[in-house]
């Protein structure tokens, strides 16, 4: 009877068969099963029936089947065990190799591809088994061949099956089926179709393969259909469960993807989709759309009464919230009334007691004492439940139920005396202690539940529901720090509480409905919470954080809102602030950007100090209205930030027109590669606008006496003039200096890229130095190979300090006063690559000999290491200090020399 599956099994879908629930599940099912009140007969009998049963003796795997002979089963176990990691020995090795090409030109390479080996084989595991199982009980020991004919009769029906799935996955393409899974639907097909699969088994190669399908093409691709229409219902219905979650409760539709258990739902599209390709039921069409739709709808009507159901319950709020996050993430909490008849019996036993035995003076209420009064009481709620519910529906709800009905009843009896849960959460050492303590009464309770008196079981049912329903009253005790830290971090993310989300979506919109839309950042809870609060100069997430954390006791939803509504008040009345900028600057026909009303607003407050607190102080919108027409020169800075825009634009499209002239490129290629950090606004555009932004900020400068249009046009003119007199004088320059094509296309793009190049005149001077410099020792030295190192590396060190004399003579010591460390460098670096480039023999003399030069190239970075050491050892600003300053400066020129041309990596 191996074979017969049990009948609920049988029934199951292929996808829920063989699914067991988790071993956490499981041990509470057990647990809760035996302590459920009034079904002791049941227990009664299920232990007379253990009592009774006998003890299966051990199974041994295979006694039956006879021994091979040692040497041949060692020698075969060892073929198993190398089959799979490909250690097999030489020849068995060869022999897969050819097995593997024999069933490729049997069946094709798209069945099986070139280099492909039994360990990345698709379905190799069937396979490998089938042919260790063979390998394992051969009375001889296999040969290659024998190997070789074991894995093409082996893989024969295996590469049957892959041409079965490559039709099946060609089909699910012709009709647009994304997400199908063809091993899945040939698993299927195989099952549901004897015929198929005797016909299949009767292939040795693709032709007969193919032959064979074409009768039964017709009912496969019905079947891929009927499949698409399936998985394209349930798709539909997954997402309508989502949306209509979402509306009924007010969540955005990513927290309830986040946060809820659609596991019951898929189980049920499971099953409906099992007796839709089975047949049983005959829904096609909007019908089979329709018939989704409807568990989905369920599913929501529900979840979703159960989650307004907290509402009405009189909860706490910290409880409130927690339930209504339960409501969603607990699967088996699935019917809409399940609160409210938890509450009921919960809220009806007084616990009372417990809290005066919890404050009352120490030592006046042992462990025991305490251990006592909520057994007492969790008796009472076990009582209670199983009053409400009646035997058989108790017995209705399962194990899962029941641990529910338990551990939410326990939680109400405790909200309703207020402080009991804190009282409780306070004492976490007796807590534990507690926890303990129930954990034994319950496993006695349990083991006097299998007792053959009848008094014995009674009472040890009665003992173990009494400590469960205690150890539930101890089970989500609030734990602030905890609590608090979850929540900061997942301010406006899908992992909030919903409870929560639904308490700030609900305070942001109040903020909107005072301040106006635009008060906060566009768009759900989680952009508002991008505001910025300028009193506090940080974003009101931040604020919110750090708010919660500090919190000595659980943020509720309702705190939230009221820390929302405290630190979120300054950015939304500034935020309206800067929006009614926005309306009058479109109502003066300017056109001024984000960034532009904030400058205008940060201007008005330099201008006004009393403006902040005024209008972090408005009461909505109408109020900070009232401000801004207090202030006449609102419009005229307005007026100023829309002419710096317009400037700022018009100058940077000047740049890149004039560029793109200068050079013959196109524009789109100047704005991927001109390098603007000289104009933009890190540069003389920034600066500017900074200056204009300092004078219109000071209070004494009048409306009258801001920059007119003019002058921020001519001022923004001007800089873009420098910039391209510089940048085309530079690029054209090139042309004449009879460089080498390949060093002028350097340099071109050196003059689009390099933001150190600005003076029209720079190149040519570089140019010049290198003119000046002579080369004729340098060349000479190189032609003599007995030349020592430290001889060459002092002729290298000679044009070094050439280079820097001819550059002083060149440019004048103003323009070397005025050059940064950028400008230096490039001096030398422009200077270094004309020399070189104007001597091409010293460079591919240099080239020759490239050992000869990482020589001399780790020669100077000993010499370097000499001069710093020396350096360390006199005053800064000596005449010694000067002198290894210069020594310094030509040795590093030396060495940029030696690695312009040869690279020194080995």
């Amino acid at each position: 009877m191996q074979g017969v599956l049990p009948r609920a099994e049988a029934d199951a879908p292929v996808e829920l068969r063989g699914a067991r629930p988790s071993a956490r599940r499981v041990a509470g099912r057990v647990i809760l099963g035996i302590a459920t009140l009034g079904i002791s007969e049941g227990i009664r009998a299920l232990v007379r029936h253990v009592r009774a049963g006998e003890a299966p003796g051990p199974r041994v795997a295979g006694e039956h089947l006879p021994p091979a002979p040692p040497r041949a089963d060692a020698f075969n176990r060892g073929l198993a065990d190398g089959l799979g990691k490909e250690t097999l020995p030489a020849a068995h090795q060869a022999a897969v190799s050819e097995a593997l090409a024999d069933l490729r030109a049997r069946f094709g390479a798209d069945i099986l591809p070139e280099g492909m080996t039994l360990k990345t084989l698709p379905g190799r595991l069937a396979l490998l088994e089938g042919v260790k199982d063979a390998l394992r009980t051969a009375a001889e020991e296999v040969s290659p061949q024998a190997l070789r004919a074991l894995i093409v009769e082996k893989g024969t029906p295996l590469m049957a099956n892959r041409v079965l799935e490559a039709r099946i996955g060609a089909c699910c393409e012709e009709i647009g089926y994304a997400g199908a899974k063809p091993a899945l639907i040939r698993q299927s097909l195989l099952r549901d179709s004897p015929e198929l699969s005797a016909a299949l088994s009767a292939c040795a190669d693709r032709a007969a393969v193919d032959a064979r399908l074409e009768a039964f093409m017709p009912r496969i691709a019905d079947d891929v259909r009927l499949r698409h229409a399936v998985a394209d219902a349930q798709a539909r219905a997954q997402e309508s469960a989502v949306s209509g979650l979402a509306q009924a409760t007010g969540l955005s539709e990513a927290l309830v993807r986040q946060q809820t258990d659609f596991t019951k739902l898929e189980n049920s599209f499971v099953y409906l989709a099992a007796d839709v390709l089975k047949g049983e039921n005959p829904a096609r069409g909007d019908d089979l759309v329709a018939a989704f739709r409807n568990i989905a709808d369920r599913f929501v009507n529900q979840k979703a009464q159960l989650f307004a159901s907290v509402d009405r319950l009189g909860l706490s709020p910290r409880l409130a919230d927690d339930w209504k996050s339960k409501a969603l993430s607990e699967r088996t909490l699935d019917k809409g009334d399940m609160f409210t008849s938890f509450h009921a019996v919960g809220s009806g036993v007084d616990a009372r007691s417990l809290l005066e035995a919890l404050n009352a003076p120490a030592g006046e209420f042992g462990d025991r004492e305490i251990l006592g009064l909520m057994e007492s009481l969790g008796a009472k709620v076990a009582s209670a439940l199983h009053a409400h519910y009646g035997p058989e529906a108790w017995a209705e709800l399962g194990g899962d139920g029941q641990g529910d009905a338990r551990f939410y009843a326990a939680q109400a009896m405790l909200d309703v005396v207020p402080g009991l849960s804190d009282a409780l959460a306070a004492r976490p050492d007796l807590v534990d202690r507690l926890m303990n303590m129930l954990s034994a009464d319950a496993g006695k309770g349990m083991e006097l539940s299998g007792s053959s008196s009848e008094n014995l079981l009674e009472q040890g049912v009665h003992l173990m529901n009494s400590a469960l329903c205690a150890q539930s009253m101890l089970l989500g005790l609030p734990r602030p720090a905890e609590h608090n830290e979850s929540l900061a971090a997942s301010l406006g993310r899908a992992e909030m509480p919903p409870a929560h989300a639904l308490a700030l979506d609900h305070a942001v919109a109040d903020m909107r409905a005072r301040f106006g839309a635009d008060c906060l950042p566009v768009g759900d809870s989680a952009m508002a919470l991008n505001g910025w609060n300028s009193g506090e100069r940080s974003a009101v997430s931040s604020l919110l954080a750090r708010d919660i954390r500090a919190s000595a006791t659980p943020v509720t939803s309702g705190d939230l809102a009221a820390l929302f509504e405290a630190r979120a008040h300054d950015a939304a009345a500034n935020g309206a602030f800067r929006g009614l900028l926005g309306e009058m600057a479109r109502r003066m026909g300017l056109n001024v950007d984000a960034d532009g009303l904030s400058s205008v607003s940060y201007a008005l407050r330099q201008r006004h100090p009393e403006l902040a607190d005024a209008i972090a102080g408005a009461g909505d919108r109408a109020a900070v209205a009232a401000l801004l027409d207090s202030l006449p020169e609102a419009g005229v800075l307005l007026r100023v930030e829309n002419d710096i825009q317009t400037a700022w634009n018009q100058g940077m499209a000047d740049i890149y027109a004039g560029m793109a002239a200068a050079t013959g490129l196109g524009e789109e290629e100047i704005r991927a590669r001109l390098d603007l950090r000289e104009v933009d606004q890190s540069g003389r555009f920034g600066y500017l606008r900074k200056d204009i932004h300092d004078q219109c900020g000071r209070r004494e400068t009048g409306p009258d006496a801001m920059p007119s249009t003019e002058q921020i046009r001519g001022g923004y003119q001007s800089i873009v003039d420098r910039f391209l007199a510089g940048k085309r004088g530079l690029y054209a320059s090139i042309d004449e200096l009879g460089l080498s094509p390949e060093l002028a296309a350097d340099w071109k793009n050196e003059v689009l890229t390099s933001s150190t190049l600005k003076k029209a005149g720079f190149l040519r001077s570089c140019a010049a130095v290198a003119e000046r410099m002579a080369p004729s020792g340098l060349r000479n030295g190189l032609s003599e190979t007995e030349l020592g190192t430290d001889e060459l590396f002092g002729l290298f060190r000679s044009v070094g300090a050439q280079l820097d004399e001819r550059a002083h003579e060149v440019f004048s010591a103003q323009e070397f006063s005025d050059m940064g460390s950028d400008e230096l460098s490039a001096v030398n670096r422009f200077a270094r690559e004309a020399f070189l480039d104007r001597n091409p023999d010293i460079a591919d003399a240099m080239r020759g000999q490239p050992e000869r030069m990482r020589t001399l190239f780790a020669r100077g970075e000993t010499q370097l290491t000499e001069i710093q050491h020396s350096m360390s050892r006199v005053r800064h600003d000596s005449p010694e200090m000067a002198a290894l300053q210069a020594e310094y400066a030509s040795v590093s020129s030396a060495m940029s020399i030696i690695s312009t041309v040869v690279r020194m990596e080995e």
